[in-house]
């Protein structure tokens, strides 16, 4: 599960990065369109995704012996 996790982090992460509206291939597309914080929910939503990641490895990951 750990690798599959993994990559869906890089995916999201890449997603959030190519979906910021101050790129020039999203400016003229909907949501950037609509002004106001629309423009943001796509890379927001990324991110929230990685975050979910990120805690799914952090509390599903099993313990480690020291």
């Amino acid at each position: 599960m750990s690798p599959f996790l993994f990559a869906l982090l890089l995916i999201f992460i890449i997603l959030a990065i190519v979906g910021w509206p101050a790129w020039g291939h999203t400016r003229e597309r909907w949501p950037y369109t609509r002004g106001g914080r629309y423009r943001y929910y796509p890379t927001a939503g990324a991110i929230v995704a990685a975050i979910l990641v990120i805690l799914l490895f952090w509390v599903l990951s099993p313990p480690t012996a020291v």
